[in-house]
């Protein structure tokens, strides 16, 4: 059904016929932010990025050789080592006291991680130059090329950039070498650094930062004897910025039965063009295309090279088991488990049909049969269907992935960061998968963090960033996740607390399993003070569920899978409000907690926990409602808002007041924030809005323009913060950070996080709030884009499960349509007399409303 709402004296609706389509909205626009590169020797920078949800993989040249280094959602070392550790803390509210605690060991082990799985070799090894990777890399250039018989480590950027590059010696040649010698000079402005590495772990070389010698020079490294060398690792840097560059002759390693010279530099195997098409999903370097199916955990290689597995080697892992069965080729590996989980296998598989190469990926969670013999019959079966119909499939669905809304912009940074974070997201995140980690794509074989998903913000925004995309049904795999931690969420909530309900602290990882069953110290829990201990983590947590249900109203999904997460964290708060001492007001002194990741612990009234407090209590109170059910649960939860105090405020230098981290903190006290915690009551918390009282708008609009923020976490929380109160400085905030940030394979430079960052993808989200926002469930359209900028875009998502389609044009609205998927209410605020309308829909009514 159709409805056109026209503007005349008297509100009138016209029913049209429905014309639902499928088609791509901008298919010039999303066909312009194809990625094309002429090297991928980076693979942090310039590696193109394949997945489909589930399976990611990152294309790039090694040596003059193409590889596709792989990775799955599920591939973890879960492993949790908690034997050193000391009692968790306990934290008395009603006394405001707490004992016990301490910085875990167990955080300084190399697992729990997810792992790369395997690197794919496309073609046979140059044996030219080595396997040189890059380990650092971070000018805006970075190369480590061999030039005749000179390798050149070159480096430009933000002054003091450097950039690294590692050897890793085969054990056979690796010995007890008495001395490494370079021949080197530099440029102007170079510097070096020389890493020797042993099997101990321990670094019998780490030469410091030293000026690169204009002349050429032998520098001499001694080697204390015994060390067992394994590898070397060569750094550049650059002064001021410019580029400089390290040139290096001869590398060798002396003293033991022979010398081992390393050929220095990586081959530069020039290609032509490097192309990933977004649209389709297809990744091209000359004459080789790679793709990663959108319907199995398969790659799918159109090259006549050769294609070849190559395990990841660590020195905390067993080695992958590589063999050949009838003519298909596979690596099988085993991850160890701990007393308390039972580890994982995976197999990956490579079978070829003429210039059809298949990579299948299986593990231990998604079947019951031998992983191998698994991984073998998928390669097989996919090698024997037809390439165009195995494309024809996967360009299908990812045409209906494209289908699902567009935008084309009067800003050509931001539709092009847009289209490529939209597509981004698709590679890392689909329904049934393990949600990702910190990383979507694993570049190295340590992930910092662990590569956890952290909940005070970083494993919020990936999932976050779906719905106003109109791709709700990618939220699944956190909605999953949280539901089946809600056992050992109940048990930290308890233990650390007394409280009833359910709490996080900052690091939680895949397939954790219930307390109740643990043997470890702790029952495996990591708790790492004063991080873990931040009351608002846990709203956080279960805001996107909640959300979900906003944007994509199902109310047997409600009751199965959002309001259990719900409940239990409103419970806790509820449980955790009543025990807190009272104020002079009879409001709870809200703590004690810790202000992300700001201060000490031992605060009260942290603004990040009263909103996600604010927000759990009453969406699970408006969830009880819509159920029917807990009705004296929901009567407990009201009490406990009334309990919640106000967020605290300071003076700033003109005498107005600012929110500010905690009750007693002063203004300025934290001078630049990590994560904008004033500012969370407006966004991401939603409590404060557009629509909410004038003076209540106003202490937050002044504490907006108060708070400072070192960039990384906070510049799309905070542009989106700026955006829901249309302050268009949003905009430039947002593209003066990220633009320097782009990197030339599309994807974005996290500063000090590195690359591949999942939450990246929010970038894509923030520039959607900028056309349309519906927090209070009150549709907005250009709430925060430039009158000067032409735009339009089609089928963003708002709460209520509407589907918003507006264009902009010399600084009018000339068009607003709204499809009602599921009925119910619509509030629009009218872009013209800035009234809001209201009107009842029913499901699949779609609305023309002509200004």
């Amino acid at each position: 059904m159709r409805t056109c709402l026209l503007r005349l004296p008297a509100l009138a609706a016209l029913l049209l016929a429905s014309t639902a389509s499928a088609e791509i909205p901008y298919p010039a626009a999303l066909d312009a932010a194809a990625v094309v590169e002429s090297r991928i020797a980076d693979i942090n920078r310039e590696a193109l990025v394949l997945g489909n949800g589930d399976l990611i993989g990152l294309l790039w040249q090694r040596s003059g050789t193409l590889c596709l280094r792989v990775a799955k959602n599920d591939v973890w070392d879960a492993r949790v080592d908690t034997s050193q550790d000391v009692p968790l803390m306990k934290v008395d509210v009603p006394n405001n006291t707490w004992s016990g605690g301490g910085y875990p060991p167990s955080w300084k082990k190399p697992y729990p991680q997810p792992r790369c799985a395997a690197i794919v070799r496309i073609g046979a090894t140059t044996g030219e130059a080595g396997d040189w990777q890059c380990i650092r890399s971070g000018g805006k250039m970075n190369e480590w090329l061999r030039r005749d018989d000179v390798g050149v480590m070159a480096i430009s950027g933000a002054a003091g950039a450097s950039a690294g590059y590692r050897y890793s010696i085969d054990p056979a040649p690796a010995g007890s070498f008495t001395v490494l010698k370079l021949r080197l000079s530099g440029t102007s402005g170079a510097r070096y650094y020389v890493n020797v590495l042993a099997a101990t772990g321990k670094q019998p070389v780490a030469s410091g930062w030293k000026d690169s010698p204009d002349a050429e020079q032998e520098v001499v490294f001694p080697i204390p004897s015994g060390s067992q060398v394994t590898a070397v690792e060569l750094f550049v840097m650059t002064k001021d910025g410019a580029r400089v560059e390290n040139r290096i002759r001869r590398i060798a390693f002396e003293g033991g039965k022979e010398p081992l010279v390393i050929t220095p530099g990586m081959s530069d195997r020039g290609i032509k063009v490097a192309r990933l098409d977004l649209r389709r999903a297809a990744a091209t370097v000359d004459d080789t295309a790679v793709r990663a199916l959108a319907d199995r955990n398969v790659f799918l290689i159109e090259s006549d090279q050769e294609v070849a597995l190559e395990e990841i080697q660590t020195k905390d892992l067993p080695a992958a088991e590589l063999g050949e069965t009838g003519g298909v080729k596979w690596l099988h590996m085993k991850l160890p488990g701990d007393p308390d989980h039972p580890g994982m296998e995976y197999a990956l598989a490579v079978a070829a049909n003429g210039t059809r190469k298949i990579v299948s990926l299986v593990t231990s969670f998604e079947t019951q049969e031998n992983v191998r013999d698994a991984a073998i019959r998928l390669a097989r079966e996919t090698a024997a269907v037809d390439t165009a119909a195995l494309v024809a499939r996967h360009e299908q669905e990812w045409s209906r992935y494209w289908s699902a809304s567009g935008v084309a912009l009067d800003d050509p940074d931001f539709q092009l960061w847009w289209y490529r974070m939209v597509y981004y997201l698709r590679c890392f995140a689909k329904p049934g998968a393990v949600p990702v980690g910190l990383f979507g794509g694993l570049a190295s074989n340590s992930t910092p963090w662990h590569g956890d998903y952290h909940h005070n913000y970083n494993a919020w925004q990936p999932y976050w960033t779906p719905l106003i995309l109109n791709h709700p049904d990618l939220t699944d795999p956190w909605v999953r996740y949280m539901n089946q931690m809600l056992p050992r969420l109940r048990w930290l909530a308890k233990t650390t607390y007394d409280c009833e309900g359910a709490c996080v602290g900052i690091s939680t990882f895949a397939f954790e399993p219930d307390p109740a069953n643990c043997k470890s110290v702790n029952r495996r829990q990591i708790a790492i003070p004063p991080y873990g201990y931040t009351l608002g983590m846990a709203g956080m947590s279960a805001q996107v569920l909640w959300l979900t249900h906003l944007y994509r109203p199902d109310r047997k999904y409600l009751g199965e899978m959002i309001y259990p997460v719900l409940r239990e964290v409103a419970l806790f708060y509820c449980s955790f409000a009543e025990k807190c001492p009272r104020d002079a007001l009879g409001k709870a002194k809200f703590g004690p907690s810790y202000s992300p990741e700001h201060g000490k612990f031992g605060v009260e009234n942290v603004p990040f926990d009263i909103a996600y407090a604010r927000f759990t209590l009453s969406a699970a109170i408006a969830a009880a409602g819509e159920l029917g059910r807990d009705s004296e649960t929901s009567a407990r939860f009201r009490k406990a808002l009334d309990l919640l105090p106000p967020y605290p405020t300071a003076l700033d230098e003109a005498g107005l007041p600012v929110v500010v981290d905690w009750t007693g903190c002063k203004f300025r006290e934290i001078k630049q924030h990590n994560i904008t915690v004033p500012v969370v009551p407006v966004f991401p918390a939603d409590q404060v809005t557009w629509f909410s009282p004038e003076p209540e708008k106003e202490l937050f609009r002044n504490t907006i323009r108060q708070t400072h923020h070192r960039g990384c976490n906070s510049t799309v929380m905070f542009s989106v913060a700026k955006a829901r109160f249309s302050m268009l400085d949003a905009l430039d905030d947002a593209r003066n950070y990220y633009k320097p940030e782009v990197q030339p394979n599309g994807m974005f430079h996290w500063p000090m996080h590195g690359f591949y960052l999942s939450e990246s993808v929010g970038i894509a989200a923030m520039i959607s709030e900028f056309l349309v926002q519906s927090v209070d469930n009150i549709i907005r359209v250009f709430p925060c884009w430039p009158k000067e900028k032409d735009a339009k875009f089609t089928n963003l998502r708002a709460q209520g499960g509407f589907l918003v389609t507006a264009e902009q044009k010399a600084g009018k609205v000339v068009k607003l349509e709204i499809t009602s998927t599921v009925g119910g209410k619509l509030r629009l605020l009218d872009p013209q007399t800035g009234k809001i309308i209201e009107r009842e829909t029913q499901p699949n009514e779609e609305l023309a409303i002509i200004p």
